[in-house]
């Protein structure tokens, strides 16, 4: 009967992820019959709580990877808005050569 109330407390443990130190101790207190209250050691624990817990951090985490994502496209946007503006800007600047190149052609011709 302690075999398998020992391995029940050894699989309880590796399932709740229960540190190898502490595992030890539990089936420790179990073999030597220092228990008291079988669980009675043992800190309360509320699966349900977890998985609301985890789903929480879930939906926030797949708030701000949805966030991220927006700012990167917002970022792309404004990083190609510039490109654009920039090329605009060169261009505006070739044609200002361009026509203060003629006017200074065109004086020249009137000088002669």
């Amino acid at each position: 009967m302690m075999d398998v109330i020992v391995s029940s407390m050894e699989s309880l443990c590796f399932k709740i992820d229960v540190s190898e130190e502490e595992r030890r101790e539990c089936v420790r207190k179990v073999r030597e019959r220092k228990m008291g209250y079988l669980w009675e050691n043992m800190d309360k624990f509320s699966i349900q709580e977890e998985r609301r817990k985890t789903e929480e951090q879930r939906k926030k985490t797949e708030e701000e990877r949805k966030k991220a994502e927006e700012q990167q496209v917002r970022a792309e946007n404004a990083e190609r808005k510039l490109s654009e503006t920039e090329e605009k800007l060169r261009a505006a600047e070739a044609l200002i050569k361009q026509l203060n190149g003629k006017k200074e052609n065109k004086a020249s011709e009137k000088e002669f």
